[in-house]
């Protein structure tokens, strides 16, 4: 059996490799672009409205927020938000942040089973209420930023250890001085 040289052997498999690698690459190149529109199935999207309660509000720095910021929507004039690219098969949080409302929390879910096109349902937490689809998110309450402030309560005064402490100061100082009136009368009478 004749042997052949290593070195033979090497280039003829360097040459395989050059020959063989664009066929691979065209191949799996070929596998990705019939695996997108899989992958952009697998994408959905949510939308809905912000309502607010006086017709003519504007929605001055609203934002509608997926899963606590992961995503970002904008909420539009007529009130309009729209998250795109959603994967489908998760469950996520819809919240709004706006400076004037509160907003329930809604938690989302896109189905991913077969047969359905990314359904999408929706609960209000806490209670597990269902709400519509698309979404329509209306304020619970208006904002509360600052507490009434309470009257003054003489009482409630006296109870704190520094005017205790400060009274106890200036009764001490009424007593000395009434003292020294009665020893400058007595002195003088």
């Amino acid at each position: 059996m004749a042997r052949i040289p290593t070195r033979l052997l090497l280039a003829l498999l360097l040459a395989l490799c050059c020959l063989a690698a664009p066929a691979l690459a065209a191949k799996a190149n070929s596998a990705e672009l019939t695996d997108a529109p899989a992958a952009a199935s697998a994408l959905h999207s949510i939308e809905g409205t912000v309502k607010l309660p006086r017709s003519g509000q504007k929605f001055v720095g609203a934002r509608v927020l997926l899963n606590g910021g992961e995503q970002v929507a904008l909420v539009r004039a007529d009130g309009s938000f729209r998250f795109g690219r959603v994967a489908a098969g998760r469950s996520y949080t819809v919240d709004v942040a706006m400076i004037d409302f509160e907003f329930p929390t809604l938690r989302v879910d896109v189905s991913a089973k077969a047969g359905q096109r990314g359904r999408v349902s929706a609960v209000q937490l806490p209670t597990n209420q269902r709400v519509a689809v698309p979404l329509v998110l209306k304020p619970v309450a208006q904002a509360q930023y600052f507490q009434q402030r309470e009257p003054v309560n003489v009482f409630g005064m006296l109870k704190n250890p520094m005017v205790r402490g400060r009274g106890g100061a200036a009764i001490s100082a009424v007593r000395l001085f009434s003292g020294c009136r009665c020893v400058a009368a007595g002195a003088a009478g």
